[in-house]
């Protein structure tokens, strides 16, 4: 559509609108039955509105706060009217204190309840900072931190504190709550150490490497089953050059503890946008070796025909 036929539609739409009011205000006047009916039913309805935010039904009387959550409000609401408490303002001061959480909902219970929902991230990957500060770690209580830049490696680099491994959800928000080992049953994602822009717990990173990892990882998941399932690692140490490891179970083929280094399946990939053509190829290498007499190291999938290499003995 032309610049000159939308100004022509906007200029007539206008003229349009004032016609139709018009008529509607011809039709009220000709009716004053209608007009006093309507009138009657908003001062009916102004009415209720000011009972319903004097009323003593209404003060709040209960707040429910989600279990294992130390939320607490910075003014007491116990006596406050249900209809005169902002919600939107409580919620965000709520999260403040816990921003790991995806969301805090606050949701009246008529007639004089307030109920408090704590939402949790959805985690999906595990990253390790190989600086850990104590104080990063949640406590028990579950009290808020300040989130602090964590660095890959200090001056000289060696780590001057024992690392952690921090669960990351999809927007790449790093939770605070870490641990000295991986957990099991949670994606590694490795190669972060040359991250353009230091990592931070208790916040989104935005970091091209993070967010490149776990496009990865949603797109890896969208592969079919049990392949899906069985991804250990992803290292986008080298963004040309993607690597997996998947647990060996995915060939039936029994390797010591796939976790440790050496164990699994490593799998060598392209960049990014030949990663669908490459597990493609994976996915037919896959059936090919599931009952090769040797146990599989590595799947190069870069190569039109695949390239296996056995494990030594």
């Amino acid at each position: 559509m032309s610049a000159r036929k939308r100004r022509r539609r906007t200029a007539g739409l206008l003229p349009s609108l004032g016609r139709r009011l018009w008529a509607l205000g011809r039709r009220v006047a000709q009716r004053p039955q209608l007009l006093i009916l309507c009138s009657l039913l908003a001062m009916a309805l102004w009415a209720l509105w000011g009972y319903a935010q004097q009323a003593d039904a209404f003060r709040i009387t209960q707040v429910s706060f989600p279990p294992g959550h130390s939320l607490t409000l910075r003014e007491p609401i116990i006596g406050t009217n249900l209809w005169g408490l902002d919600l939107h303002v409580l919620a965000d001061q709520l999260k403040q204190q816990q921003p790991w959480l995806r969301d805090v909902r606050v949701v009246r219970q008529l007639p004089n309840a307030i109920q408090i929902e704590a939402i949790p991230r959805t985690l999906v990957a595990q990253v390790r900072l190989d600086r850990w500060p104590p104080h990063l770690v949640a406590p028990p209580d579950g009290g808020a931190h300040s989130p602090e830049p964590v660095t890959a490696r200090p001056a000289g680099g060696r780590p001057n504190q024992v690392g952690g491994w921090h669960p990351v959800d999809q927007s790449g928000f790093i939770l605070p709550q870490g641990s000295a080992e991986p957990a099991p049953h949670r994606v590694r994602l490795t190669g972060l150490e040359q991250a353009g822009t230091a990592l931070r717990v208790g916040r989104d990173n935005t970091d091209e490497r993070l967010r490149l990892a776990l496009r990865i990882l949603q797109k890896w998941r969208r592969l079919p089953l049990p392949l899906a399932q069985h991804l250990t690692e992803i290292s986008v140490a080298d963004p040309q050059q993607i690597r997996f490891i998947i647990d060996a179970s995915t060939l039936h083929q029994a390797v010591p503890d796939p976790g440790q280094a050496g164990g699994g399946i490593e799998v060598r990939c392209g960049s990014e946008p030949e990663l669908d053509t490459h597990l493609k190829r994976l996915q037919a290498a896959l059936k090919a070796v599931a009952r090769s007499p040797f146990a599989v190291k590595y799947l190069d999938v870069r190569f039109k025909e695949p390239v296996i290499g056995p494990r030594s003995s």
